[in-house]
């Protein structure tokens, strides 16, 4: 009997592990990433939110500028940007920002890129 039911328990488990898509290649599960990046940069969850989702920070301490680079070295969003960049064909010098400080480097990226891509935004909209 047991061995009836630990047959049926593991075919069950198969089957529901058949029915689970695949994970497309090159998929970043951002939340995730976020998530560990803010905590080991020891940043609460609802200002890592805000930084990723509203490009809001309200402070730009150590820990901001090193969970930014985290986030962005692992989730690829700088690629993603300059991507969506170049397809409006719009210039920019954001990559020649240079820091001994990588989290210091990849916070003034992040603040390049953002402040083209409110300008790209603001061309849109007039």
């Amino acid at each position: 009997m047991v061995l009836l039911i630990s047959v049926f328990l593991i075919s069950t488990i198969v089957l529901a592990a058949a029915d689970t898509p695949p994970t497309p290649p090159g998929y970043v599960d951002g939340p995730k990433i976020a998530s560990d990046c803010a905590k080991t940069h020891k940043l609460p969850m609802k200002e890592a939110a805000d930084i990723i989702m509203k490009y809001k920070i309200k402070n730009k301490t150590a820990n901001v500028k090193c969970f930014l680079q985290c986030y962005l070295d692992k989730s690829k969003a700088m690629d993603k940007i300059r991507e969506r960049l170049e397809k409006l064909k719009h210039k920019h010098n954001c990559d020649s920002i240079k820091n001994n400080d990588k989290c210091v480097e990849s916070f003034e990226k992040f603040e390049c890129f953002i402040k083209i891509e409110e300008n790209v935004r603001g061309l849109k909209k007039g």
